[in-house]
């Protein structure tokens, strides 16, 4: 965990932390600062792997890859956007929080990094990345400048 927090201190993310090990990292307890981030921390951070020059280009093509190949984020901000759109994600859930981290392309060639974020929503599973798509939806009704 130490190694992974001082990481992203190198990469320029002074918010995100890792500071336990699974299955301990998994509590969500209001207030504790443990393993925590923001999302406009973690789209920072993201962008700058997918996006920037601090991994190589082959290793930049991986991650792509994987993010656009993960499954777990179909349901949740993809599920949003329009077939013609390109996108990957990492998602995230604890029991009281969901969590999408994507880069999002418009087929005009706009790319965003978006980091959606659901802390102890009053609807769960469904209904929760349900929510998570309309952030989908928002970008390409609303693109962000």
């Amino acid at each position: 965990p130490a190694g992974f927090t001082q990481h992203m201190r190198r990469m320029g993310d002074t918010v995100t932390r890792l500071d336990r090990t699974e299955p301990d990292l998994n509590q969500n307890v209001p207030g504790d600062p443990r393993d925590t981030t923001s999302p406009a921390a973690m789209a920072k951070s993201a962008a700058t792997l997918v996006y920037g020059d601090y991994l190589n280009a082959d290793y930049r093509h991986m991650l792509r890859n994987w993010l656009i190949d993960s499954e777990t984020g179909r349901a949740r901000i993809r599920a949003g956007l329009p077939p013609a759109w390109i996108a990957g994600d990492k998602t995230g859930t604890c029991g009281t929080a969901y969590n999408d981290v994507a880069f999002v392309e418009a087929p005009d060639g706009d790319k965003f990094m978006v980091a959606a974020y659901l802390d102890r929503p009053t609807v769960t599973d469904d209904a929760a990345d349900a929510l998570l798509a309309e952030v989908g939806r928002a970008i390409v009704e609303n693109p962000p400048e």
